[in-house]
């Protein structure tokens, strides 16, 4: 609880008429006892504005039983977040009067709680933030038996670390942009690329040179036109990464399957003229992230064109045949017996036979069961192909192509 003390009264004595009163009734004899209460205070000065404020520690040199406390706040306002005294037998009891106090204006007077006469103080702690430069606070004790003799001890406020000033050094020149790549003018027998008048791509070669950058475009024997410079986009041979050039061999997305085909040349950035190798009369423009070049092997499933490959259609039939395109999304076409087949590459097993796949070996006994758990098969295994694919003879005679990691082996 806090209260504001305008004005002070001090009585030191009582007025001698009070003995002069007769016309009252003779209560008797009465002994009166007075106490003399004494004040120890000290100032705090340079209070901190730090967030959450500084802990102030006051310590007394007799330690005292304490009536109350009080805080005279001189000239910049403050404020308080805790405040609790510790006793001679190690209690620590809050200042209730002293806590999350709020703004505390100057030139105030602000007083604690009556404390227990019983409790026998040691030292005071404040935790105090001050709202400006010069705050400053005189704090006082009052006590019944003897005068509190107070003395303070601060933690000091944690500093940042002043960085030495290093000497200036001359900034270092910005280093000069690169010039932009300068623009190939147009020569005649250029092959350009222009937009016609129904919004599609046609490739023309450039066969005359005009004043006001105009050019005479020939896209075949019977269709020659005047075009602008601003009309005309050069044909490059090869890409910016010099990867796709004219005439690589490559891949591209169609409306259904990867097809084959060359590079012609390059729109730009914007597409990659390709020549079909069906349809060697027909070019076609194609986005480049759907254009690829094309490849004999896959590294992942260590499977080239040519290859000799089994696969199994179901666990009962076994087909053989030869890979003849490695496809860029890791699927194989796969010739087998008059026709042609795409598999991914973990549905493909090398055609070549070994004794052991890990700890199953060819004459082992084992036990497989179906992926759907719904029947099983005791036998023996006959055949082995890359480490992984099993001819499984079961002990009904049924002939089986699973894969080995599906044989339980027989201990």
């Amino acid at each position: 609880m806090k209260r504001l003390i305008t004005g002070l009264i001090l009585l030191n004595s009582l007025s001698p008429a009070f003995a002069d009163i007769t016309d009252l009734p003779d209560p008797g004899q009465v002994t009166e006892t007075y106490t003399s209460t004494q004040r120890g205070s000290l100032v705090i000065q340079n209070i901190s504005r730090k967030t959450g404020g500084e802990k102030v520690q006051i310590t007394l040199k007799n330690p005292l039983p304490i009536a109350n406390f009080e805080i005279y706040v001189s000239n910049e306002s403050v404020k308080i977040y805790s405040a609790h005294f510790s006793t001679t037998e190690g209690q620590k009891i809050p200042v209730r009067a002293f806590s999350e106090t709020g703004k505390l204006e100057p030139k105030s007077l602000y007083t604690s709680e009556v404390l227990n006469s019983k409790d026998v103080v040691a030292s005071i702690e404040l935790e105090i933030e001050a709202f400006g430069s010069n705050a400053e606070i005189q704090f006082m004790a009052y006590a019944n038996t003897g005068l509190p003799v107070l003395s303070i001890n601060r933690q000091p406020v944690p500093q940042k670390p002043v960085q030495e000033a290093k000497p200036s050094q001359p900034k270092p020149r910005p280093k000069p942009k690169p010039a932009p790549p300068t623009e190939r003018a147009f020569k005649v027998d250029d092959v350009v690329g222009f937009s016609t008048y129904y919004g599609q791509i046609d490739i023309g070669r450039i066969r005359e040179i005009y004043e006001n950058d105009k050019y005479l475009v020939e896209a075949s024997a019977d269709d020659k036109r005047v075009l602008a410079k601003q009309d005309l986009t050069l044909i490059t041979r090869c890409n910016a990464e010099k990867q796709l050039c004219t005439d690589s061999a490559i891949y591209y997305k169609g409306n259904y399957s990867f097809e084959d085909g060359k590079v012609f040349g390059h729109f730009g950035s914007k597409y990659v003229i390709v020549r079909s190798s069906t349809e060697e009369n027909y070019i076609y423009f194609i986005a480049p992230n759907k254009v690829y070049p094309k490849t004999d092997c896959s590294s992942k499933y260590n499977l080239c064109v040519g290859a000799r490959v089994l696969s199994t259609a179901s666990n009962e039939l076994l087909r053989k045949g030869r890979v003849t395109r490695v496809l860029p999304n890791d699927t194989f076409d796969v010739q087998q017996e008059g026709y042609s087949l795409n598999f991914r590459g973990n549905e493909l097993y090398r055609d070549k036979e070994t004794l052991c796949a890990e700890s199953l070996c060819v004459g082992n006994r084992g036990l497989f069961i179906s992926g759907s758990g719904y029947y099983y098969y005791t036998g023996i295994v006959q055949k082995i192909w890359d480490n992984k694919l099993v001819q499984f003879k079961s002990d009904e005679g049924t002939t089986l192509f699973v894969p080995a990691s599906s044989i339980s082996k027989a201990k």
